[in-house]
């Protein structure tokens, strides 16, 4: 008999684990080559984006899923909710980061008339 949350942890992980993946390619390659876009821009990034250009960034949401899974694999009878909020704040910081790149195109799109 599979123990009912089992499906949950499995989806929670591989959201976990996309969301790793993410945020290493965010750090390596992403965040790198939009930085020297908006160098070429010139003008004053929205802090979001300043905050998502940093090392520290990314390397904070990795230290947050890197505990979160520790936290959720250690703790069986909480295992599901934890890895579970790890996933969706994982998740969620993801889609803060790609936001807050692309605000500045935003910005400069509200400005042309």
């Amino acid at each position: 008999m599979t123990h009912p949350w089992r499906p949950i942890v499995s989806f929670s992980l591989v959201a976990i684990l996309a969301s790793a993946l993410f945020f290493i390619t965010f750090l390596v390659s992403i965040a790198p080559r939009f930085a020297l876009m908006f160098a070429d821009l010139g003008g004053e990034l929205p802090v979001a984006t300043r905050i998502a250009l940093t090392k520290a960034a990314p390397l904070a949401a990795l230290l947050f899923l890197g505990v979160g899974t520790a936290a959720g694999l250690a703790r069986p009878n909480e295992r599901a909710i934890v890895l579970s909020l790890t996933a969706g704040g994982g998740l969620a910081l993801a889609f803060a980061a790609m936001i807050s790149l692309y605000a500045p195109i935003f910005l400069l799109a509200g400005q042309i008339k």
